[in-house]
């Protein structure tokens, strides 16, 4: 019996140990300060297949857009100072490293503006190519095209 106490103690003191002395983890939020995104607004295509035989299908698509931004707010912004800016320091190190400190105090508001932006094309081409191959197996493939703020932007699909 005394061995079996001991063994107690001795397993309960070595748990106790391990347990305490983990290492501690501190964890950091990030924030997003703010978002701008270029591209369409892109619905995928649903694919329905029948338990009829192999074929092709071929689908054609063109949107068109006539609201070009689109903003809003993300949620869990940091505080901000007075014009709306979060505020911080550049602090230098005699080796030439930098890194940013938030000023203290400065950031002491509620962010109330938009931070996210999307632009989005006029015109948006898509081709879409349906192989179904037996009548519980397709496979798909398609693409896209538009342009946004003159920049050209592709895109593409593919699955089974």
């Amino acid at each position: 019996m005394k061995k079996i106490l001991i063994s107690i103690g001795l397993l309960s003191l070595f748990f106790f140990t391990l347990i305490s002395c983990s290492p501690s983890t501190t964890v950091t939020k990030i924030y997003l300060q703010e978002v701008e995104v270029s591209g369409p607004i892109n619905s995928s295509p649903i694919h329905i297949t029948d338990s009829s035989g192999t074929g092709v299908t071929i689908s054609p698509r063109i949107s068109f857009n006539t609201k070009n931004t689109h903003t809003g707010k993300i949620d869990e912004h940091t505080r901000v100072n007075s014009q709306g800016i979060f505020q911080v320091d550049t602090i230098i190190n005699n080796d030439g490293a930098f890194y940013f400190q938030e000023t203290p105090g400065a950031n002491k508001y509620q962010f109330n503006g938009k931070n996210f932006t999307w632009y989005t094309p006029d015109v948006t081409a898509s081709l879409d190519i349906d192989f179904k191959i037996s009548k519980s197996f397709a496979f798909f493939v398609g693409g896209n095209y538009s342009v946004v703020k003159q920049k050209p932007i592709w895109g593409g699909l593919f699955g089974i």
